[in-house]
């Protein structure tokens, strides 16, 4: 028999309170009552959205690493040092799976922390890019500058909507 997590006080904007082992939550639709399912809607599979696209990178970059270094925007390595770029995508891939395990195990705020957090690989891939070769690409720029924006779209989505876990756990 799994343990239950005990009884807690749900603040309410009227002032009132429930009991729930859901945990508190945020905006519309937050008192739920005893036994109800914290709800995941559509926003909420998008905002967690970026966490599938850095696995298929990572999947590209272990598969196809030289055009996991060309979607990046810098020529891939000659040689072992190609070995590289599948590391890349090995951790990549992780990452993924790891901020999903927090969706679903710890709940939108414990990852949409993480992706607030995760906004700085696109900042610093972004800011590599132009080191490297200046303004000569600036479609991979706007590539990381979007991708900078979607993660951190995601994070305030997360965070925003509430600390519940995905209702089949």
């Amino acid at each position: 028999m799994a343990a239950r997590r005990p009884l807690r006080r749900r603040a309410a904007s009227a002032g009132r309170g429930r009991l729930s082992r859901a945990g508190p939550s945020r905006g519309k639709g937050s008192d739920l009552a005893e036994g109800d399912a914290p709800s995941w809607g559509p926003l909420d599979w998008f905002a967690l959205s970026p966490a599938l696209v850095l696995a298929a990178l990572g999947i590209m970059f272990v598969l196809a690493p030289r055009a996991g270094a060309a979607l990046f925007g810098l020529p891939a390595p000659e040689g072992d040092a190609l070995g590289y770029l599948r590391a890349i995508g090995i951790r990549d891939l992780a990452f993924g799976g790891y901020v999903l395990a927090l969706a679903w195990l710890a709940g939108r705020r414990a990852a949409g922390i993480v992706l607030a957090i995760t906004v700085l690989i696109p900042a610093s891939d972004l800011l590599l890019i132009l080191t490297i070769r200046g303004f000569a690409s600036p479609l991979h720029l706007m590539l990381h500058a979007a991708s900078g924006l979607y993660v951190g779209l995601a994070a305030v989505i997360l965070l925003r909507r509430g600390p519940e876990r995905m209702p089949w756990r």
